[in-house]
């Protein structure tokens, strides 16, 4: 930004305004996009410059303008004194000598305050410029006269004072400006010139004059018009556009590369989700119905430890209710012959019983000797050996 814009000033002095001006626009853009007023004010006072010198007036107002408002924010000074003194300059180039007037009076103040001699100077000569455009000679002459009596003025303020010494008919002061002045390329020495020989009534060498004073005008002109500012400018624009738009397209490959990669992360995290989501639903599945196949044994085998407990109770139960019956017996009859043979009778009973159902009871004491290691059989040879024991 601040090479930029010296760079600019540079080719601004060196006359190569077109490329001056592409400087000062380009640093200007950069000092808004850093938010430095400073920056911004002293880049607008180049651009202010380059288009007060090519006769854009309206152009160098707004830019005159702009380093005024940036430079009062920055408040640095003695910038701010000249912004005042540009923006009064730009005023008095585009014909607003009132506007001009207001503002240089105030950069007199400024320059009397800090002691600025050519704050001092400049804003003297915009003054004399506004007075004598709103025709109000005898205020430009005083102030001009000011000016030259000094060691301050410059050949330009001689040359106006000069004017309004024809212009007021006072042509012989003039001459004796002419004459400490050489010839100058200056258009305004030759104007200055015209009107005095005109007023002396010498018409041809007052013609002579103001053919210089047009060829001058033409020359400069035709110098400011073919400098192609505008030319600059479109290239300049152009080649922003172009950079630009190969920006938008690197912005815009880099948005569907993006989106695209996004896209595929996001569908290969659902698949291996959806993987991951099916393997672990499956293994619940397997488990819970592992766990119901589990529930359904253990529901069987209860049930079947139950008609099991069941049987051995009933059976258990016959068989203690029959020894009962057989102790009885015994105890009954106090005849042992008798006792016997009521024993035989019932025990006979019994075998009958059994002979009857004997398939069922034999399927049902493998039942039993089968789920509770031969508890049946073993208790039956125990109980045999009891029944046929000798009664003592």
């Amino acid at each position: 930004m601040i090479a930029l814009n010296y760079k600019g000033r540079a080719q601004y002095l060196n006359q190569n305004h077109p490329s001056a001006l592409v400087s000062f626009i380009k640093a200007n853009e950069l000092a808004k996009e850093l938010s430095d007023p400073f920056w911004t004010g002293m880049t607008a006072r180049g651009i202010a410059d380059i288009y007060q010198e090519s006769f854009n007036t309206a152009e160098a107002i707004i830019y005159a303008t702009e380093e005024y408002n940036n430079i009062m924010q920055s408040r640095r000074q003695p910038y701010i004194n000249y912004s005042i003194l540009d923006l009064a300059s730009a005023y008095c180039s585009a014909g607003n000598y009132d506007k001009a007037l207001t503002l240089s009076k105030q950069a007199l103040d400024s320059a009397q305050i800090y002691d600025d001699v050519y704050l001092y100077t400049s804003a003297q000569q915009i003054i004399s410029i506004a007075h004598i455009g709103n025709h109000d000679l005898t205020q430009g002459q005083n102030v001009l006269e000011s000016l030259c009596q000094s060691n301050l003025a410059e050949v330009n303020d001689s040359l106006y004072l000069a004017w309004i010494y024809a212009a007021t008919d006072k042509p012989q002061k003039a001459i004796q400006i002419y004459n400490e002045i050489s010839d100058s390329t200056d258009g305004r020495y030759h104007i200055a010139k015209y009107k005095t020989l005109k007023k002396l009534s010498l018409y041809e060498a007052a013609l002579l004059e103001f053919e210089k004073v047009d060829s001058l005008t033409n020359l400069t002109f035709k110098t400011r018009i073919n400098q192609n500012l505008t030319g600059s400018m479109v290239e300049t624009f152009d080649a922003d556009k172009q950079k630009a738009h190969i920006q938008l397209q690197s912005a815009y490959t880099k948005t569907w590369f993006i989106i695209i990669s996004s896209s595929c992360i996001i569908i290969t995290l659902l698949i291996c989700g959806i993987y991951v989501y099916d393997k672990q639903r499956k293994k619940i599945e397997a488990k819970v119905l592992f766990a119901e196949e589990l529930q359904e044994l253990l529901s069987q085998s209860e049930s079947k430890n139950s008609e099991a407990i069941a049987t051995i109770k009933y059976i258990l139960a016959s068989k203690y209710t029959f020894l009962e019956d057989l102790c009885s017996i015994v105890l009954r009859y106090n005849n042992l012959h008798s006792a016997k043979q009521k024993i035989a009778d019932s025990v006979t009973t019994l075998l009958e019983n059994l002979s009857i159902q004997s398939e069922r009871i034999v399927l049902l004491e493998k039942h039993v000797d089968k789920i509770y290691n031969n508890v049946f059989t073993s208790r039956k040879t125990r109980n045999v050996h009891v029944l046929f024991r000798p009664i003592d």
